[in-house]
């Protein structure tokens, strides 16, 4: 595969900071392996190429973070990667869905030859109708359906629990017993990105409505703990089952869940239970304890996010969707925090800004946390020995 810098008037298009692109066969089929550099692009100054991660159904290829590029020669193509004999020709999507959801597709440059410059914003970057392609099949060929997100595996629980944009949900899994989908108590604790107690601003939302539920209790009922109870005297009709139900609102800085086993409270020393309503009558008792649902019956779908409280970070917090295996697309375009996290390191930019500490929220920043001794203005220390 070549490329050919066109236009000569701007040295930072010299400077190939990432392409993304489809490889199609005679029969529109996409290619799917086999792609590796060669040519201009060298392992010292780009990653390996990745296909359908970063960009789903699309090969990305992405200069290395922290190296410079010195630019290529202009007007002359440029051999830059080796593809399969079968890949005839090369496709260009508008948009496209990925690791940081839809996204608008660009070629993107690197806007000056230092090893800390950016890429280009996307209104500086390259967009498909600036970009020739010459193929030899150009017939335009139908995307495939993007596969749907797999369901966690609901066997064996009862209930599942998660939040999601400042949410708390619930689903009731198990079908047998409509008295599973009267809900009457609910205990747990919500913890921050540093593993704080979230002691306060939580709300009964969606399903979990004033006329059938309490207000959340913290820390009276059942100590350093959540609790919502349904009201008494009220019939409970019971809720949908294997659906995600919003029961109530919970501050941004809560990101996940805890259900202990036991805890102390109002009454001393207790097993910790969700209980249901054994009946749909205002007078239908709570399930007694060997009937009620245990902490290991419950499904808590927690995000793998801020979890480098393990050993080898001190001041940084990166959330999902990063894990252990895909920190290559952190120093990308996509990322919406790379660029404002190089403007802090050098200070440069119109504004700059240190990333909020965790269970903060930034406007800047959408993945990125970092704790003090780091303020706004002592970036450059974070790109340190």
């Amino acid at each position: 595969m070549f490329v050919r810098i066109n236009n000569a008037d701007e040295v930072n298009y010299s400077r190939i900071g990432q392409i993304i692109f489809k490889l199609k066969t005679s029969e529109g089929d996409d290619v799917t392996e086999g792609v590796s550099l060669s040519g201009e692009f060298s392992d010292s100054l780009y990653g390996a190429p990745d296909y359908n991660n970063l960009i789903s159904s699309n090969w990305s290829v992405t200069k290395l973070a922290g190296v410079p590029h010195p630019g290529f020669t202009t007007e002359t193509w440029l051999e830059v990667l080796t593809v399969p004999s079968t890949a005839v020709s090369i496709e260009i999507d508008e948009t496209a869905s990925g690791f940081f959801g839809s996204t608008n597709i660009y070629w993107y440059q690197v806007d000056g030859g230092l090893a800390t410059s950016p890429f280009a914003n996307d209104s500086e970057a390259v967009s498909p109708s600036q970009i020739l392609i010459i193929n030899s099949e150009p017939e335009p060929v139908a995307e495939p359906e993007p596969e749907p997100e797999p369901e966690p595996d609901y066997t064996g629980s009862i209930y599942a629990t998660k939040i999601e944009n400042g949410k708390m949900f619930v689903r009731i899994n198990n079908t047998d017993d409509v008295n599973y989908s009267r809900i009457g108590q609910i205990i747990f604790k919500l913890k921050t990105s540093e593993g704080q107690d979230v002691t306060e601003g939580v709300s009964l939302s969606g399903e979990f409505y004033n006329s059938l539920y309490g207000a959340p209790d913290y820390n009276n009922l059942i100590s350093s703990n959540w609790s919502v109870t349904k009201l008494a005297g009220v019939p409970h009709t019971g809720f949908t089952t294997e659906t995600w139900l919003e029961v109530l609102t919970v501050p941004n800085t809560a990101v996940s869940i805890e259900i202990d086993e036991t805890a102390e409270g109002f009454f001393g020393s207790t097993n910790i239970y969700w209980y249901q309503v054994d009946g749909g009558l205002a007078t239908s008792p709570f399930a007694n304890d060997s009937e009620a649902v245990s902490p290991s019956q419950i499904l808590i779908i927690n995000p793998s996010s801020l979890q480098n409280r393990s050993t080898g970070y001190t001041y940084t917090f990166i959330t999902t969707p990063f894990t252990d295996e895909n920190g290559s697309f952190y120093a990308t375009p996509q990322n919406t925090d790379w660029a404002p996290l190089l403007n802090w390191i050098n200070k440069s930019g119109t504004t700059y800004s240190k990333p909020p500490s965790p269970g903060s929220a930034s406007t800047n920043y959408t993945y990125t946390f970092i704790t003090t001794p780091f303020t706004d203005e002592n970036g450059s220390f974070y790109a340190t020995p």
